[in-house]
């Protein structure tokens, strides 16, 4: 059985920008270590839009997302944290929608069923 991808890389043709992409990791390929070394700080009563920035932030490998059309790319959020907050509601929307997207993984808080 292969090792689940650790990186996804998606067009933003969804939303109307096929010209646009984002590469991010994905979080059930990473390795463990990695993935509490990346949100072992994150406060369970954080904000949800406190958990957005940390989400792209830790997540986002690559983009070439402009402020505006036509502009250039802005920093990687893990540079410029503000960079979020640039980008229309729709892709924010659909990014953490792919960025939190069930890969297949079971489940396994339940494991007894299965077992």
């Amino acid at each position: 059985m292969p090792l689940p991808r650790s990186k996804r890389r998606i067009t933003m043709e969804a939303v109307g920008s096929p010209e646009y992409w984002v590469e991010f990791r994905v979080i059930t390929g990473m390795k463990f270590d990695d993935v509490k070394r990346l949100f072992g700080d994150a406060k369970e009563d954080a904000p949800p839009d406190e958990y957005i920035y940390d989400l792209f932030k830790n997540l986002v490998i690559d983009w070439n997302l402009p402020e505006e059309e036509g502009g250039d790319v802005m920093p990687l959020p893990r540079e410029q944290s503000s960079s979020v907050g640039k980008l229309p509601n729709s892709y924010v929307s659909y990014l953490v929608q792919e960025m939190s997207e069930d890969t297949g993984v079971p489940d396994t808080e339940n494991l007894d069923e299965i077992s």
